[in-house]
């Protein structure tokens, strides 16, 4: 959630402040230029996460599976920022403030992040996979069980390749 606010309310504030254009001018790509404040966020986000869930499995003695864990993140944030990059491009600072914040937070409260997916309410389960973080947490939950689940794996493709899409039209749009 920190990366789509933040990288979605940098490249807006970029395009407000006429940062974004300036960089443009110099044939910097948008994706670029926006790639630098998400590398930022993943820089920082990323050790704390594996620390975290390294310090998790001493004490819990589960059993990781570390190339599935690493995967998930990295196809997570990619689709992440592609989402966030297509939102701060397409609309304007003021929306785009108020967008990040208010779909992140019912994003997160939708998804099964809080809670395992079984325990959420069989009528709001559909909403679930619609939320982009779903099959994160999910297969996430799963590399701790030492598993993978190709459902879930499926699941984070299929959004690596819409937000794709999305950009690529926000892109289109804006030339």
């Amino acid at each position: 959630m920190g990366s789509l606010t933040s990288t979605s309310q940098s490249v807006a504030f970029m395009k407000f402040s006429g940062q974004l254009t300036l960089l443009f001018t110099t044939k910097t790509e948008r994706w670029m230029i926006a790639l630098s404040h998400a590398l930022v966020q993943l820089t920082v986000s990323l050790p704390v996460a594996l620390v975290l869930i390294y310090l998790s499995s001493m004490i819990h003695k589960i059993i990781i599976f570390w190339p599935v864990v690493l995967l998930t993140f990295i196809i997570g944030w990619i689709y992440n920022f592609l989402l966030a990059l297509s939102m701060g491009l397409a609309f304007n600072m003021r929306l785009v403030n108020q967008l990040s914040q208010v779909l992140g937070w019912t994003f997160s409260f939708l998804a099964p992040t809080f809670v395992p997916l079984s325990v959420v309410p069989y009528y709001l389960r559909p909403l679930t996979f619609l939320e982009p973080s779903t099959f994160v947490a999910q297969q996430l939950a799963m590399s701790f069980e030492g598993s993978f689940s190709p459902l879930y794996f499926l699941g984070m493709i299929v959004y690596l390749m819409a937000s794709l899409y999305l950009y690529r039209f926000v892109e289109s749009r804006l030339t």
